[in-house]
């Protein structure tokens, strides 16, 4: 390898530890942001504003970083879709801290009584799902690996489903209207990060280099094939469909991994690893448009 080229890969290896250290302050700081929320510790807010800040710099660091190297390198099949791919995923890491700040601030306007219990209950569970779906979408950049954008999909509709249950819980009246106007805010936060870590595991398809077969396609289509004709064709009334979903979604459950990259580990990457150790499925080197439509 030249010098030129090994130059060309510390300057690499050095933009995907700073992709890696924004991944890891997102992962660590949202469970942080839902204690905030549930105990009011407004001095662990402050802490997450200031560590905006960081995250501010270091995202306009690693994209000016990314473009003068496509400028000065003229980078080309792995390299490039690499490049390209951090172009897409920085701001997404960056307005997700965004995100996780604002839940954390709104210790100053709530207090935790003035929650119902049903309420306080699906807030913990939204946090708690957000936080996993980000622990994954940082293992599927990590391992570059394809198929997570299936499983992120299927947490994404149980993120649905409980922001759905807690605006239901909202307009029952049980809290004051300040309270319920400053939980309907939280819930589409949380929404929001869930959609974010989906966009991420979708970009990660297009780095892998190939789109994925959803696991499970074969029996997605059986089950289908065996829905009466009422569910086939009529958009989701009959049997047909509703059994096509619960085998997807425990399919997509079976296929969840069960141990992910942690934030220490993460952190330890860029000392422990070069882009060349990393696990890749990339053996394609055409470049090819992102497969999947990404949520806005």
């Amino acid at each position: 390898m030249g010098e030129h080229r090994q130059e060309f890969q510390r300057e690499l290896e050095a933009i995907e530890a700073k992709v890696i250290e924004l991944f890891a302050m997102v992962a660590e700081d949202l469970p942080t942001a839902t204690h905030c929320l549930l105990t009011g510790n407004n001095e662990q807010a402050q802490v997450l504003a200031e560590r905006d800040q960081v995250i501010d710099a270091l995202y306009t660091e690693t994209d000016e970083l990314v473009s003068r190297e496509i400028l000065l390198q003229a980078p080309v099949a792995s390299d490039l879709r690499f490049l390209l791919s951090v172009l897409r995923i920085v701001p997404e890491l960056e307005r997700s801290h965004d995100l996780v700040v604002e839940i954390a601030r709104q210790a100053d306007h709530l207090l935790s009584e003035d929650l119902s219990p049903r309420s306080r209950g699906m807030v913990e569970r939204m946090g708690d799902l957000a936080s996993a779906m980000w622990r994954q979408a940082a293992d599927a950049w990590y391992k570059r690996d394809r198929t997570a954008a299936f499983a992120l999909d299927a947490r994404d509709d149980e993120m649905d489903d409980l922001h759905a249950s807690l605006m239901a819980e909202l307009a029952s009246g049980r809290m004051t209207l300040p309270v319920t106007m400053e939980m309907t805010l939280v819930a589409r936060l949380y929404e929001r990060l869930g959609d974010h870590a989906v966009n991420i595991a979708r970009r990660v398809v297009y780095l892998a280099g190939s789109a994925p077969k959803a696991p499970g396609a074969d029996s997605y289509r059986a089950v289908w094939r065996r829905g009466s004709d009422a569910g086939r064709w009529s958009g989701g009334a009959g049997p047909g469909r509703h059994a096509e979903r619960n085998v997807r979604k425990a399919d997509q459950a079976s296929q969840r991994a069960s141990s992910l990259v942690t934030v220490a580990q993460l952190r330890a990457v860029p000392a422990a690893t070069g882009l060349a150790d990393r696990p890749s499925k990339n053996t394609d080197s055409s470049l090819r448009p992102n497969p999947f439509g990404v949520c806005r």
